[in-house]
């Protein structure tokens, strides 16, 4: 997919089986695997249509990187340390 940064690959990226107003996606930034994610389908048709596939590459691998930065790799996620506090 283009927009995507050297070092970040695409694993999944389709429609939800449940849900088709959702994308479901998985991205690995460097090695590590970020969660699954989910995103409407009218923001992939906004992106695709209005700013190109580039910009949803940009896109999904800035969604995969907050997720990462968050809860670190997906095959051992940490806790969210404000769900700790709770």
């Amino acid at each position: 997919m283009e927009g995507l940064s050297q070092g970040v690959e695409l694993l999944h990226f389709d429609k939800d089986p449940d849900d088709s107003s959702w994308y479901v996606a998985q991205l690995a930034c460097d090695g590590i695997l970020a969660t699954t994610f989910s995103v409407p389908t009218p923001v992939i048709y906004d992106l695709r249509e209005h700013q190109g596939e580039r910009a949803l590459g940009e896109y999904l691998e800035r969604q995969a990187r907050a997720l990462i930065e968050r809860y670190g790799d997906a095959r051992q996620p940490r806790l969210d340390p404000a769900l700790m506090e709770a």
